[in-house]
């Protein structure tokens, strides 16, 4: 088999999301060299015909599969690319595989393989970025995410917790926010709601789910909304707010496991959209959620 390769080759694999599908593509080239084996006068031409083809597996979320390339002679370049694409639902994962082999013709099996697999996290995109931390000093954490997934539905918001052991540090863990820690206005705007009268929801979490609870929400210049639950807010429906500014502090109103803040950004309909929170330790899932220190449902409409 020594005589039969592929010299140098090289697999490349390339997965992205876009909140709606998954794309991978799996891409193997290479030259082919080698000595054509000492054959019987009568194989001579069979010989020096041989080729080389590339093959490869792409399968994401049970979609794909094999596809075979063009073939190439001796001393020739091959390469050939395999891509797959699926629907997915932002919050879940999916199985990813795949393999690659350079088969020899002549000889009738693979002269170069590799392969892997892993799991593609699907992400809804993230449609703006806040550069400011909410909790001001205090390094934050986020519990749940935009794609957390609660009884099945996106928790369509960000819960953010303290960072239990500091900025920088490692391990990284969310550890509780205590109630009365003060909250930060993360875009400037005016406020246009709040609510500062509703106490703690009347059953224990997570029966609780949907019980509205003390909030304030901020419309920027661009007609979006940034609703920060859970905080009793000092500031009146009107009030002009900066960038930065102390808006309110943490309380215990709502359905909520445990203190934090509840944070949602709506477009100008009305709907949800993900963002990132850039100060944030773990400001972004990479191949999953955080395990979610603390768990939270809708607070309730602003």
């Amino acid at each position: 088999m020594s005589k039969y390769r592929v010299t140098n080759p090289s697999t490349y694999t390339n997965t992205s999301a876009d909140g709606t599908y998954i794309y991978t593509s799996v891409t193997v080239d290479g030259y082919t060299s080698g000595t054509c084996p000492t054959q019987p006068a009568y194989l001579a031409n069979e010989c020096h015909s041989t080729t080389h083809t590339p093959k490869l597996y792409n399968v994401i979320g049970g979609t794909g599969g094999w596809v075979t390339g063009g073939a190439a002679y001796w001393s020739s370049y091959l390469s050939d690319t395999n891509s797959q694409q699926i629907a997915v639902t932002p919050g879940n994962e999916y199985t990813f595989s795949w393999d690659c082999e350079v088969i020899c013709s002549f000889v009738g099996g693979a002269i170069y393989s590799q392969g892997g697999s892993g799991n593609e996290f699907a992400q809804t995109p993230i449609q703006h970025t806040y550069t400011v931390n909410p909790l001001g000093s205090i390094p934050c954490w986020i519990s749940n995410f935009f794609d957390w997934l609660q009884g099945g539905k996106p928790h369509e918001a960000e819960d953010v917790d303290e960072n239990g052991c500091g900025n920088g540090c490692m391990p990284e863990k969310g550890t509780v926010l205590p109630y009365g820690t003060p909250v930060y206005a993360m875009e400037a705007g005016t406020v246009v709601n709040e609510h500062s009268d509703r106490g703690p929801a009347s059953s224990p979490y997570p029966q609780c789910v949907g019980a509205p609870g003390n909030d304030v929400v901020i419309k920027g210049s661009d007609g979006y909304l940034t609703i920060y639950y859970h905080v009793t807010p000092y500031l009146a429906i009107g009030a002009p707010v900066l960038q930065g500014q102390e808006i309110g502090v943490t309380d215990n109103s709502g359905c909520q496991s445990a203190g934090h803040v509840h944070i949602q950004r709506d477009d100008p309909n009305g709907k949800p959209v993900n963002f990132d929170i850039t100060q944030c330790i773990d400001d972004q899932p990479i191949s999953g959620f955080s395990d979610g220190v603390i768990g939270c449902g809708d607070a309730g409409s602003p």
